[in-house]
C-alpha cells in the first residue's frame, strides 16, 4: 500500500546480506533500477522515492576520500572535459555502462552519478542512493546492501550500529532481512554466520522477517531456520 509507505525514516526498512561482493554490487544494481520503475508511483501517491545504499569496502567515508585517494576503486576519468570519478558498485540504469560522480559535484556535496556513456547522459539522484558512509549515518537507506563479514564488524560500532537497528527506537529497526546465496552457510562458515544473526538480533532486539534466497538446498525451510534461530 503505497498510502503508509514513510515520508522519512531513520533507519532501513531492509538489510540485505550477501557471501559476496560482487553478488552484493550486481543485486544493488538490480533494486536500483526497481526502486526507479515505482519511483513514479510513489511521487503521485505524495511519498519519496525509495532510497539504496551499500556497505562494503569500496563505499568510501566522504566525497573528499574519492578525489584525494589515488589508485583506488573510484577510477578517475574525463566525461565531456569534466573530472569524474567512475562508482564501482553502480551501473547505468539506462545502458548499463559505467556511472561516475563529477568532481564539482563532489565539491559540493551532492551525492549525484552520471553515466559516462555520453550519449546516454542517464543521472541517479541524491534521493535514490547513498554513495558514502557519512550521508547513510545522517540519513540512512531504505534498503541497505551488505556482507556478513561487514555485519560481523560494525556489530559493535557506536557509529554504524544504528544502521543495522542497534541502538535505535524499535519502529526504526530493520523490517526485512534478506540473506542470498543460502547455501554457502555451511559448516564451520555457517555456523559462525549463525552465531552472527543471533547476536545481531540480540543486539537489536529486532524480531525481523527472514527471506532466504537459493535453489540448491534440499530442505530449505529447516536449513534457513537452524540459519536464523526460529521455528
Amino acid at each position: 500500500d503505497l498510502r503508509s509507505f514513510p515520508t522519512r525514516r531513520s533507519s532501513d526498512l531492509c538489510l540485505a546480506l550477501y557471501p559476496r561482493n560482487e553478488l552484493l554490487k550486481d543485486q544493488l544494481r538490480e533494486a536500483l533500477a526497481n526502486a526507479r520503475r515505482i519511483a513514479p508511483a510513489l511521487v503521485a501517491n505524495g511519498k519519496r522515492k525509495l532510497v539504496v545504499a551499500a556497505l562494503y569496502g569500496d563505499v568510501p567515508h566522504t566525497g573528499r576520500n574519492v578525489s584525494s585517494e589515488s589508485g583506488g576503486s573510484w577510477r578517475r576519468v574525463t566525461i565531456a572535459g569534466r573530472i569524474a570519478y567512475e562508482c564501482p558498485f553502480v551501473r547505468c540504469p539506462r545502458c548499463g555502462e559505467n556511472m561516475a560522480w563529477l568532481e564539482i559535484d563532489i565539491q559540493r556535496d551532492l551525492e549525484n552519478l552520471i553515466c559516462t556513456d555520453h550519449a546516454c547522459g542517464e543521472h541517479v539522484e541524491a534521493d535514490e542512493i547513498r554513495l558514502t558512509r557519512q550521508r547513510m549515518l545522517a540519513e540512512p537507506p531504505d534498503i541497505l546492501f551488505t556482507s556478513t563479514e561487514m555485519l560481523n564488524q560494525r556489530l559493535s560500532s557506536a557509529r554504524f550500529g544504528r544502521l543495522f537497528g542497534i541502538g535505535v527506537r524499535s519502529d526504526r529497526r530493520p523490517e526485512f532481512v534478506l540473506i542470498d546465496e543460502v547455501h554457502a552457510y555451511e559448516g564451520i562458515h555457517g555456523a559462525h554466520v549463525a552465531l552472527l544473526l543471533r547476536r545481531w538480533r540480540r543486539a537489536a532486539e529486532a524480531n525481523p522477517h527472514f527471506v532466504g534466497l537459493s535453489a540448491t538446498l534440499a530442505d530449505a525451510p529447516r536449513f534457513f531456520a537452524e540459519l536464523v534461530g526460529i521455528g
